[in-house]
């Protein structure tokens, strides 16, 4: 983000002219230590020898906070995080978000801020899809590594040729003798 500012908010050598830049990261399902709280992280000079001579301005010029949602049904000790907890819930239906927004903390549901919650919702669910989606990929993919090493070590006990095994795993001669290796063989190409 810094560095996408070299050309639109300075040129040529005007370093001077950055300016400081925040990265916002909203955490839907954190550890339970965590839920409830909001983290800053930012740059800070600790002069370990001499007088420290720069000021903060001119280093201290990316930001990260960490935003860690908690419970929609329960309070926090912000109303912040009380109207994320409540935007960004995967527990609770979009009318009831509705419902909450207009009720709980004044928002008028105007027909394109009730389409902007509507999408959020949308949003989320198909997070929690494209999660699903994901794992089910790396399952699968997991489990035709596990498949084919399986089958390499059976071939390779029941001393198959390399060719076969390479036609039948896929692996190419030096992952063999890895695996060969593994089981306390030699591998004789």
């Amino acid at each position: 983000m810094i560095s996408e500012q070299y050309g639109t908010v300075f040129t040529n050598e005007h370093y001077e002219k950055l300016q400081k830049v925040y990265s916002i990261w909203i955490c839907p399902d954190p550890a339970k230590k965590r839920r409830n709280g909001i983290f800053r992280y930012h740059t800070v000079q600790d002069a370990v020898l001499g007088k420290a001579y720069e000021s903060p301005d001119s280093y201290d010029l990316m930001e990260v906070v960490i935003v860690n949602l908690g419970d929609a049904d329960r309070k926090s000790d912000l109303e912040i995080l009380d109207l994320l907890n409540t935007l960004f819930s995967l527990s609770i239906s979009s009318e009831t978000k509705k419902n909450r927004l207009q009720k709980d903390f004044g928002i008028a549901m105007t027909e394109e801020f009730e389409s902007e919650v509507q999408d959020m919702c949308n949003l989320g669910k198909s997070l929690i899809d494209q999660g699903i989606e994901q794992g089910i990929e790396q399952g699968i993919e997991q489990g035709i590594e596990k498949k084919n090493l399986s089958l390499a070590k059976m071939m390779l006990r029941d001393r198959e040729p390399v060719d076969k095994i390479e036609r039948y795993t896929g692996y190419p001669t030096d992952k063999l003798k890895e695996i060969a290796k593994s089981i306390g063989m030699t591998l004789s190409a």
